[in-house]
């Protein structure tokens, strides 16, 4: 069993008063505690765990039991410094050893493993079975030059879905089902595409996947090679994030935005009803599930946005020929998502954000643009990007 864990759940900041039973428990831009985090986990995972708090969890017989034998996936697991469960930590378990947890000493979430965990006084007793001393692994990869090879090692370990391919002769894209697997690729290598592919398997390790990094020309060995690989904290956006971001939509779609003032993920959107299922994106292409918790927003002057949101209207992917019906462009300053520590970082060649996308300052939005603003049905999505882009540099301009 493999655990679903969306993004919210590994930008979330610790707060004490966070705790069960909170008044809107599972909204984590107000932070969560280790019961608060460990609960809602279960839950988007189709658990669902009473609203205690640790010492009665351990003393409820009622929705809960005991744990014999080995530890499971989504099993609560209790740490203190002593053997009264008053207070106790509160981890969820990744199945044997490893487990996630959100803690006031690291403030974010951290996978880890029991053992570690234990090495802290405060955490030294755990209540729970004798587990394996596996390790959970960080920062692993695979890296081929030849698809050969990558294709004889995915024979023998199954658990890879996920390649960032660099090829001199072949293409750009965001993500196609190339070689049976989900892939980014770039035909081309420079520091911004290092950067991405460290990205990459940051992301795909905190998802518990094994990414891997094919390489047929040798570009990346050749100029910056990726081991030992690089770990160090991310300030500032990447020198391939744009200043200003852009999130396109429907007509229907970007009224009801506006009416709830938030961008929703296509997840939170299926589980609140308006869609049915995986409508939108490349999921046709193999693209994880938890993929489908982002937003994704494109650069200013790019005529992607546009380009999907016509793929979405025309019902196939990759046609810019065909003429299609625009609707809004959402207007978000990246630098302010960053600083919010709101951004997602997948390798993708755009920007991320989970869950949902509230339409504020805080959240560094900057205005929209309508197609009805702009007359006309009938239009190609990069002559629409540049005249809706001057519209909204009009308005800016304007409020100044």
């Amino acid at each position: 069993m493999s655990i679903y864990i969306p993004e919210k759940f590994h930008n979330v900041k610790y707060n004490y008063d966070r705790f069960p039973g909170v008044e809107d428990q599972s909204n984590f831009s107000k932070g969560a505690n280790c019961q608060v985090f460990s609960y809602e986990l279960l839950a988007v995972n189709g658990v669902q765990a009473p609203n205690l708090r640790s010492s009665n969890i351990w003393e409820d017989r009622k929705y809960t039991i005991k744990v014999e034998g080995d530890l499971k996936p989504l099993d609560l697991l209790l740490f203190n410094s002593t053997s009264d469960p008053y207070g106790a930590h509160m981890a969820v378990s990744l199945g044997g050893e490893d487990l996630i947890h959100l803690a006031k000493h690291n403030e974010v979430a951290e996978i880890t493993t029991i053992n570690e965990l234990r090495k802290l006084d405060k955490y030294r007793v755990f209540w729970g079975q004798n587990v394996s001393n596996s390790q959970a692994s960080r920062h692993e990869f695979k890296y081929f030059t030849s698809l050969s090879d990558l294709e004889l090692f995915a024979q023998r370990k199954a658990s890879v879905v996920t390649v960032f391919e660099i090829n001199r002769s072949g293409f750009i894209n965001s993500g196609s089902l190339k070689h049976g697997f989900f892939t980014y690729e770039v035909n081309f290598f420079n520091e911004s595409v290092l950067k991405r592919i460290e990205d990459f398997i940051r992301y795909e390790n905190s998802h518990f996947r094994l990414p891997v990094i094919l390489d047929e020309d040798g570009l990346c060995s050749q100029s910056n090679p990726l081991l030992p690989f690089k770990t160090e904290t991310v300030s500032g956006l990447r020198n391939y994030e744009p200043d200003i971001c852009v999130h396109s939509t429907s007509i229907e779609n970007g009224i009801r935005i506006l009416e709830e003032g938030t961008l929703k993920s296509q997840l939170k959107l299926i589980n609140e009803g308006w869609l049915t299922d995986t409508q939108l994106g490349y999921t046709i292409n193999g693209e994880p599930k938890d993929y489908l918790d982002h937003i994704n927003l494109g650069a200013f002057e790019s005529p992607w946005p546009e380009r999907v949101s016509q793929s979405n209207q025309i019902k196939e992917i990759g046609n810019c020929t065909c003429s299609y019906k625009p609707g809004f462009r959402f207007y978000f300053s990246a630098r302010k998502l960053q600083v919010s520590g709101l951004l997602v970082r997948t390798g993708a060649p755009f920007i991320k954000v989970s869950d949902s996308l509230c339409l504020d300052d805080d959240s560094g939005f900057l205005g929209y643009v309508s197609s009805e603003e702009l007359g006309g049905e009938n239009w190609q999505p990069d002559l629409y990007t540049t005249k809706a882009n001057e519209l909204f540099k009009q308005k800016i301009n304007n409020a100044l």
